[in-house]
């Protein structure tokens, strides 16, 4: 039997972003905006999170059956059947070091805050495996532990995956941006 061709995975542009968060996650829709409004924000990637809910889906079963730690393995095994040849190129654009982290449309909320996983000073030939790991955390106990406190389900919350140039920076810190006329401060 002939192996399936592996399905390609997309990859977004962060500056080629659409309003929304559901299929880029509430991180990079907000870097998104940020970049919009002429803020220096690093340039980046967006593996959206429809193939990574697709994976995390099917190894319900196995999460079910073996538990979060097997369920994890499953869907990182399963990711590597994918082609993420697009994702790799549009790394190594970005340069040789690279974040990987989660972007789930949930992450606005503070209750998800570094729930999912995220990998520093990652190579673009390590990005698949840090692709698969950020989806793959959408199995993690503490993760499912937040799904069954909140009514959500571990397909539901999985991330898209953002890439970005690694920067080691010397200082760091917020900023709030003034709503335009007669509103509170505005998110970017």
């Amino acid at each position: 039997m002939t192996p399936r061709p592996a399905r390609p995975v997309p990859v977004v542009d962060l500056d080629e972003i659409a309003r929304g968060k559901r299929d880029v996650g509430a991180k990079a829709a907000a870097l998104a905006r940020a970049r919009g409004r002429g803020l220096p924000v690093l340039p980046g990637v967006v593996v959206p999170a429809a193939e990574g809910r697709r994976l995390v889906a099917a190894a319900a079963p196995v999460r079910a059956e073996a538990g979060p730690h097997a369920a994890t393995l499953a869907v990182m095994d399963a990711a590597r059947e994918l082609d993420l040849s697009a994702v790799v190129a549009a790394a190594r654009a970005l340069g040789d070091r690279l974040v990987v982290r989660s972007s789930s449309a949930f992450e606005d909320d503070a209750s998800w805050s570094g729930a999912f996983s995220s990998f520093l000073d990652v190579s673009p030939d390590e990005v698949p495996t840090a692709v698969a790991g950020c989806w793959a955390s959408a199995c993690a106990p503490t993760v499912l532990e937040l799904c069954a406190r909140m009514g959500r389900r571990p397909e539901e919350v999985c991330p898209a995956v953002l890439v970005q140039p690694m920067v080691a920076p010397e200082a760091g810190g917020t900023a709030r941006v003034p709503a335009p006329a007669g509103g509170g401060a505005a998110a970017v």
